[in-house]
């Protein structure tokens, strides 16, 4: 026991009526003066807990999210791009005709287009 408690605990115990009886239940008020502090310690550490939980959840959807914009804006629109260049690419070579709808293709100019330099 601490040095004041234990004090406290002789002092009361030599105080009272009934000399065992009333030193019994000065420590048993101690003691739950004691675990009532233990309780709201440990009730502190479990709010603490919990928002500490919930800022490192929020940081974390706060980065996934971060990420997907980076993802969505970087690498997947240049694959998407790319894709498009390469089936447009494919269609042209082979002489088919596009498989996605005609807004979506270049349209030819009016203009005949000169193949090389004329000498």
């Amino acid at each position: 026991m601490r040095g004041w408690v234990w004090r406290l605990y002789l002092g009361a115990g030599a105080l009272a009526t009934g000399g065992r009886a009333g030193a019994g239940a000065v420590l048993y008020v101690l003691v739950m003066v004691r675990l009532a502090g233990l309780v709201r310690g440990i009730e502190r550490w479990e709010a603490e807990r919990r928002h500490l939980l919930d800022q490192s959840m929020h940081a974390a959807e706060q980065e996934r999210t971060r990420i997907a914009v980076e993802l969505h804006d970087g690498p997947i629109q240049r694959l998407s791009v790319l894709s498009y260049d390469l089936e447009r690419a494919r269609q042209r070579v082979l002489g088919n005709r596009p498989r996605w709808p005609a807004w979506s293709t270049p349209r030819p100019s009016s203009r005949p287009r000169s193949r090389g330099c004329a000498s």
